[in-house]
């Protein structure tokens, strides 16, 4: 924490000793929020200048939770970028984002970071490397790590390879991937293949190969993969392709005048064979007609009706004995959802402007319970306010119910 607030003092002092420079952009912002949870306060400052080396971004934030116990965090974040050549440019940063490899399996993406991860990065049009520091591996460690990307392009076929080394408290190993893709008439191809090892000795793959078209009135793409189980995008938050699952999907969508009908179709198990993850499904849109139908037989059995003109939807499945109706009346826009064989009900109200408003009323009617929530805020150019009682559902008809009622009191304002 010192080391990185000595770093961003000497940016600063870096920026007000810079001749011939831009005008500094500096903007900001202060939030409170008060719930029946506690009370907390946020801020953060942020400045951006062009400098004739390059340019300079940084700021703080500040998290302060007053109660019902005293804590603080405050965390600085900078990027720093020098123009070295005219392709080739030198990237410093703390706290910030960082990179994202170009490799399908995204091994390493640039948003996963915590307030003391760092990279030292060369960015060049066909070579990529650098360090970082402190960077998540899952929730299993931190680890430091160096990479190299290259990229060469040979008319529309272009090759990629990365490689990638880590290593932090309890984890360590090294990752690496080929790629190459290339376009042929309106056809795409991209096939990659990817490997990691673990500080254990033991080696995981990866491997997908992914074909779309899009011609006159039809689109298509299939993809097919093999991951083993312990194959991840190691330092991202989230992985490019789920592990343990091996096989291909299929889809299609052709356009015959004002309709076009579409077919999905996914055929994947895990390694061992002992589970499957299927989809199966058609589609009939009229766009003209603002209807569609479509049959899902997998996962799960649907068939859902649907007329959604402009503002308005009417959605129907009787397979499942749910209904949802959206519509705008004065001003406002309503939406109704109906499940059946839960015996859920669901009513929302919006309505937004300079006052925006949204109340939910849902009951329960087997489970004698029910669930409401509102939302009022009052946003200006640079400012709001904000009145939330009772949790929202995001739509979810099961959730939400048996809590007991909340309430929160925001207010924000950007300089």
């Amino acid at each position: 924490m010192y080391m990185r607030g000595v770093f961003f003092a000497v940016f600063l002092a870096l920026l007000s000793c810079t001749a011939g420079a831009q005008a500094v952009h500096i903007g900001g912002e202060l939030a409170t929020s008060l719930a029946d949870t506690g009370l907390s306060v946020d801020f953060a400052i942020g400045l951006e200048k062009n400098l004739s080396w390059g340019s300079f971004q940084g700021g703080l934030r500040s998290e302060i939770r007053l109660f019902p116990s005293w804590q603080r965090e405050t965390s600085p974040w900078w990027e720093a970028s020098f123009r070295l050549l005219d392709h080739a440019q030198l990237v410093l940063c703390i706290n910030s984002d960082h990179f994202t490899s170009s490799d399908i399996f995204r091994l390493i993406n640039k948003n996963n970071y915590t307030a003391e991860s760092g990279a030292m990065l060369l960015l060049t049009d066909q070579l990529k490397m650098g360090m970082l520091r402190q960077v998540p591996l899952k929730s299993r460690d931190v680890v430091d790590s160096v990479f190299a990307e290259s990229v060469f392009h040979l008319g529309s076929i272009s090759l990629s390879g990365l490689q990638m080394r880590y290593a932090g408290f309890s984890e360590s190993g090294s990752a690496g991937s080929v790629q190459a893709a290339g376009r042929f008439g309106s056809t795409e191809v991209t096939a990659a293949k990817g490997w990691q090892i673990d500080c254990k000795g033991e080696e995981s793959q990866g491997s997908v190969l992914e074909l779309t078209s899009k011609g006159s009135g039809f689109t298509g793409s299939l993809v097919m993969q093999s991951i083993d189980p312990n194959f991840q995008s190691l330092l991202a938050k989230t992985n490019r392709y789920t592990p343990n699952r091996q096989g291909w999907q299929l889809q299609l969508a052709k356009e015959l005048g004002e309709v076009e009908l579409s077919f999905n179709v996914r055929r994947h198990t895990n390694r061992e064979g002992s589970r499957d993850y299927n989809q199966l499904s058609w589609k009939i849109e009229a766009k003209d007609r603002h209807t569609s139908l479509e049959w899902r037989i997998q996962p799960t059995e649907a068939f859902i009706m649907r007329y959604a003109p402009d503002g308005s939807l009417f959605q129907f499945d009787p397979l499942n004995g749910t209904l949802r109706m959206d519509w705008q009346l004065g001003g406002g826009q309503w939406s109704l959802r109906l499940d059946a064989l839960r015996w859920i009900t669901r009513l929302e109200y919006k309505f937004k402007g300079s006052l925006e408003w949204r109340i939910i009323a849902k009951q329960d009617f087997s489970l004698h319970r029910s669930h409401y929530s509102i939302l009022i805020r009052h946003s200006g150019e640079r400012s709001h306010l904000q009145l939330e009682i009772g949790e929202y559902d995001r739509g979810n008809l099961g959730s939400g119910f048996n809590q007991a009622p909340g309430f929160c009191i925001s207010w924000g304002w950007k300089f």
